[in-house]
């Protein structure tokens, strides 16, 4: 797990309070600078035992349940993880977790490789007529 300074657990203990909605507050981690160093710094394993762990914990205060939402954010956004999620060990992870399924946030890169247009030309000629000159 990565260190995060006070500023980071200030900003997700602040969007935990302030967030009215699953909608709100998954738009408001994944802005923070926190969700994205966990996403480059951390891998899927580390996260995913230290999600197992925190949850374990009948309460939680402000500060744990923004670093709470924000590793599951990242473990269900991961490229390549396989392991399921239980997200209804958070009160909104349920609703976050059909929100990223229902907008079809990418998972993975897939690269689409465009076709080469080919000019198709049409003669079309008038009866009776003797071509172009």
């Amino acid at each position: 797990m990565i260190r995060l300074d006070r500023k980071e657990l200030l900003d997700l203990a602040s969007n935990v309070i302030l967030a009215n909605t699953p909608y709100s507050l998954y738009h408001a981690i994944v802005k923070t600078s926190a969700f994205g160093r966990m996403k480059r710094e951390c891998s899927p394993q580390q996260l995913e035992q230290y999600y197992d762990k925190i949850t374990e914990r009948p309460r939680r205060t402000e500060i744990e349940l923004g670093i709470t939402y924000c590793v599951l954010l990242v473990l269900l956004t991961a490229d390549n993880f396989p392991n399921a999620i239980d997200a209804s060990r958070l009160l909104w992870g349920e609703a976050i977790k059909e929100l990223i399924q229902k907008s079809g946030r990418a998972t993975q890169s897939i690269i689409i490789a465009p076709s080469v247009a080919r000019p198709t030309l049409l003669h079309q000629q008038s009866p009776g007529s003797r071509g172009l000159f």
